[in-house]
């Protein structure tokens, strides 16, 4: 999954070539359209990009070395990690492609 940063752009570059924008929301970016120096609309992804098993192994790792922690599967709970015990009727949700 990549990251990428905010890109700010005007409303006739948005206009000129409207699928690449989209493309690049796809992937993760959110486009802020702005007219003059004030934003007018933002593009972003309803659902976020989703994390494979081996970047959220490599993304703990890093954490575990830039922290000095360990982390341990004993650690997490309901209490410590409310959003991995989420509820939600999420049926209709589809991933990003």
């Amino acid at each position: 999954m990549k990251i990428m940063a905010t890109i700010h752009i005007t409303e006739s570059e948005a206009a000129r070539d409207f699928p690449a924008l989209l493309a690049k929301v796809r992937v993760g970016a959110e486009i802020v359209i702005e007219n003059g120096t004030q934003p007018a609309a933002m593009l972003r992804s309803e659902f976020p990009a989703r994390r494979t098993i081996s970047e959220c192994i490599a993304l703990a790792r890093r954490h575990g070395q830039d922290s000095g922690e360990t982390p341990s599967w004993s650690q997490i709970s309901p209490k410590t990690s409310p959003n991995l015990f989420a509820t939600g009727d999420k049926s209709d949700a589809q991933p990003i492609k």
